[in-house]
């Protein structure tokens, strides 16, 4: 049985979401499995609340009760395994060539944010030079920044850097 999609939240702003093309295109693809596929909305008159998605949806779902990562690798941690899935579907843990490497952008992030880090570690004395308390005072304000929801890949960072 073919199924119609979802043809009627075509431009509903609360089911579109930024994705890269990589991760929408060559691995999400069309796929939206539900928990219960019987429940699936068919067309505009079904409720769509009956619906209980396998992937995270991070409109209205915190992904970090979801995801986690443990260095560049993104993690299921959830018991119903829905995180997992969804690293999986989407293609998160994937290497490959160029912009098609998400292992290595992220290894190559935190090797960057990993100096700023321990930079921003550092214990400010009386006889360090006002050159270097700038510098540590720099690392700190960037890893508060590096660690904002509005900056890219910052569920790395804070997964990686907060202790």
């Amino acid at each position: 049985m073919t199924k119609p999609g979802y043809y009627w939240l075509a431009y509903e702003w609360s089911n579109l979401f930024l994705s890269c093309q990589i991760c929408n295109q060559r691995y999400k693809e069309n796929l939206f499995p539900l928990r219960n596929p019987t429940l699936r909305a068919l067309n505009h008159k079904s409720n769509l609340n009956l619906e209980r998605p396998v992937f995270v949806n991070p409109g209205l779902e915190n992904p970090s009760q979801y995801i986690k990562f443990i260095k560049e690798y993104a993690k299921g941690i959830d018991e119903s395994g829905r995180g997992e899935k969804t690293i999986e579907a989407m293609g998160l843990n994937r290497s490959g060539q160029g912009y098609d490497d998400l292992l290595e952008l992220r290894r190559d992030y935190l090797n960057i944010v990993g100096l700023t880090y321990k930079v921003s570690r550092y214990v400010i004395s009386t006889d360090m030079n006002q050159d270097l308390i700038q510098d540590i005072e720099e690392a700190k304000r960037l890893m508060l920044e590096f660690k904002s929801p509005q900056k890219k890949l910052s569920a790395l960072i804070v997964d990686n850097y907060s202790k």
